[in-house]
């Protein structure tokens, strides 16, 4: 195991994990959503989610016709 921070692609992906906000000084001191602010993230999310299914399908429709037919 290296322990020069160099792990590859890997310890790459765990650490974008981890660290939501690359470059911020308080990793550990940074306040936690209220409850208010989660159930706004949670329905902007599933609004965001929504939009990208349906365009996808307007797309999907589109190029179907296109190549089956």
């Amino acid at each position: 195991m290296r322990s020069d921070g160099a792990g590859g692609p890997v310890d790459a992906a765990v650490h974008d994990a981890d660290d939501p906000v690359p470059g911020s000084a308080e990793h550990g001191r940074r306040p936690a959503p209220s409850s208010t602010q989660l159930l706004w993230i949670f329905d902007i999310h599933g609004f965001v989610m929504a939009g990208f299914l349906v365009a996808m399908g307007v797309l999907g429709d589109r190029a179907g016709k296109r190549l089956l037919g």
